[in-house]
């Protein structure tokens, strides 16, 4: 008799198998690799502030009430910041992209929601390496 694998959907598209037949006594260790699984594909693939900021999202979504506010606050700091490295991100800096948002008529409340998330992108990536 065939029997399959323990598998993880990552998306409607991607799939990973565990290697373990689907099986009730391979269960804890097919979950074992999930997480393994899970790690990898939260690593970021560069150090540059949108790779890092994309990994922290994949980690966040799994755990976030509202999971397209994160996204949808990214896709505003991300012009600005995606391409530096955490190490360019200073007072300065931020003080400019507030400068940058605010001729936009942009409130603070929004400018500051926005730089807290990428605080925590940033914090992420110290805590996970």
């Amino acid at each position: 008799m065939v029997v399959g694998q323990w598998v993880y959907r990552h998306t409607d598209r991607r799939r990973f198998s565990t290697g373990y037949p689907a099986e009730p006594q391979y269960r804890d260790a097919a979950e074992r690799k999930v997480s393994e699984i899970k790690q990898r594909l939260a690593q970021p693939e560069s150090d540059l502030v949108a790779d890092i900021m994309e990994a922290y999202l994949v980690d966040l979504e799994a755990r976030a009430v509202d999971k397209d506010r994160p996204r949808r606050t990214w896709a505003h700091t991300k012009p600005f910041f995606g391409a530096l490295v955490p190490g360019d991100i200073g007072r300065t800096t931020c003080r400019d992209y507030t400068d940058f948002r605010r001729r936009k008529n942009i409130s603070y409340t929004t400018i500051n929601k926005e730089l807290s998330y990428l605080r925590a992108g940033l914090r992420w990536d110290d805590k996970n390496f």
